[in-house]
């Protein structure tokens, strides 16, 4: 992997000031010729991906700067182009002396890591791959500066990401974010040096990413990768693992899809439970269109409902509302941002997304009469008949604060399916898992069926007894 390159360089410097006894004349600019033979590490300018080896090449509009010190005296361009070797020229201003150390590098004098890498190995050539040499001037005769052979040595690691899901497809990341658990990845190099993640954004569907890394750790890191795909989001994390500066690593991670959970805390505690989000008992269910929907049917008059939604069980994760909010059409937010909405008996539906900074959308309809449950089925032979949501033989029985429905000697072997539906109609219904598929249970013998509905939960289940 490792390539040479042979610099000749032409550099103008500024010759001293000569003083007379009234008007100083200005500086006489001479033009010195540099020749330094040079050598470049791999994975570096220029990059040309040949199977697994990075190779660096000089492109057109490639800039090499010339530091002194902390200053910078000159700018040197390839005289040719697709190659590992090439001759620069340009010019520097200031004196040159025997003994005088000047620093090469490319592309820039800033350098920047978090911002605007596109994955691409185009995009990290032009304005990521940092690579630096030093030089000493041996010699100053006339228009001609002798040098010391020059080294580059790259800045950073350029690391090839190709991501897939735990089936082992492909996934095309809309953003990537590259972490390291030092927190000593470089972001940004100059007048001091800033640390952190690094994001990356690709323009189009990409199957791998190319990433610049810079880890001042010195030793091997976690890293973690997380990964926009859609509305979805997906993690991995790597252990003990080492990338050095100047070589390029071929890496497939094998990403798991992060599933929150968002749930409600509250008061009162008859509906909400608590205000502990580690004891929450109320996740919301994910619906198709990525946001979390919860719905309770109120049988008490009971003071201001106040309710916040938490992620994953924990302060720490975020909880909405916060302080991004406005006041919503049909509830309000009191001085500790929470969620309020004045309730009695009635159905409250709840509905979260946690795009952006989000979002609530709450409806409550109040019941001016007790609320009624029936069973509608699939099973004439059980049900009497069949999705009947308005047969009243098979309206539930409250129990406490659960609905249930007994069926006497259903046969062994019958497979059900069935919903309960509310007040006769199927408006609103529940099944499985509180949601829209039917709920369904095969008998292993002949016994009585009792259907159980919590109108809470909205989970509609089946014990044999």
């Amino acid at each position: 992997m490792k390539t040479s390159r042979l610099f000749i360089a032409a550099l103008c410097a500024a010759a001293g000031v000569t003083a007379c006894n009234t008007v100083p004349e200005q500086p006489e600019i001479t033009e010195y010729t540099l020749t330094v033979d040079a050598s470049m590490a791999p994975a570096t300018k220029g990059l040309e991906l040949s199977g697994s080896t990075l190779n660096a090449v000089w492109e057109s509009g490639d800039q090499v700067i010339v530091l002194a010190g902390n200053d910078q005296v000159g700018t040197l361009t390839p005289q040719t182009t697709g190659s590992a070797t090439a001759s620069l020229k340009g010019t520097i201003t200031g004196s040159v002396s025997v003994g005088q150390s000047l620093v090469l590098q490319t592309p820039r004098k800033a350098w920047i890591y978090n911002t605007n890498q596109d994955g691409t190995l185009s995009t990290l050539a032009k304005n990521f791959a940092y690579a630096r040499a030093s030089i000493t001037v041996t010699a100053v005769n006339g228009n001609t500066i002798s040098a010391d052979p020059a080294h580059f040595e790259n800045q950073q690691a350029i690391v090839k990401f190709t991501l897939k899901d735990d089936k082992g497809s492909t996934l095309y990341a809309d953003e990537l974010t590259v972490e390291a658990a030092s927190n000593k990845l470089v972001r940004a190099v100059g007048a001091s040096t800033s640390y952190g993640s690094i994001p990356v954004e690709p323009d189009d569907d990409e199957e791998s990413l190319y990433v610049a890394l810079r880890n001042e750790s010195g030793a091997a890191d976690n890293y973690t990768l997380t990964a926009t795909v859609g509305k979805s989001t997906y993690t991995c994390t790597k252990s003990g693992v080492l990338f050095e500066n100047g070589k390029y690593y071929g890496v497939t991670a094998t990403m798991s899809e992060v599933v929150d959970t968002y749930s409600l805390v509250g008061s009162p505690s008859s509906i909400f439970g608590t205000w502990t989000p580690a004891e929450a008992t109320i996740d919301m269910v994910k619906q198709s269109d990525g946001s979390y929907k919860w719905e309770t049917n109120i049988t008490s008059d009971p003071t201001d409902i106040a309710f916040k939604v938490v992620r994953n069980h924990d302060w720490a994760n975020g909880s909405w509302p916060n302080g991004n909010w406005s006041n919503g059409a049909n509830y309000t937010i009191d001085g500790d941002f929470n969620c309020v909405i004045k309730a009695g008996v009635g159905k409250l539906t709840i509905i979260f997304n946690p795009n952006g900074i989000g979002t609530l959308t709450l409806s409550y309809s109040k019941s001016t009469a007790s609320d009624t449950y029936t069973v509608a089925g699939n099973s004439t032979a059980v049900f009497g008949t069949a999705w009947d949501p308005s047969n009243t033989a098979n309206d539930m029985t409250k129990q406490g604060n659960v609905w249930v429905k007994t069926y006497n000697n259903v046969p062994g072997g019958t497979a059900l399916e069935f919903k309960v539906a509310l007040n006769h109609s199927w408006s609103v219904s529940y099944g499985k898992n509180g949601g829209s598929a039917n709920q369904t249970h095969t008998m292993s013998a002949t016994k009585n069926l009792t259907i159980t509905f919590d109108p809470n939960t909205h989970y509609v289940t089946a014990t044999e007894n």
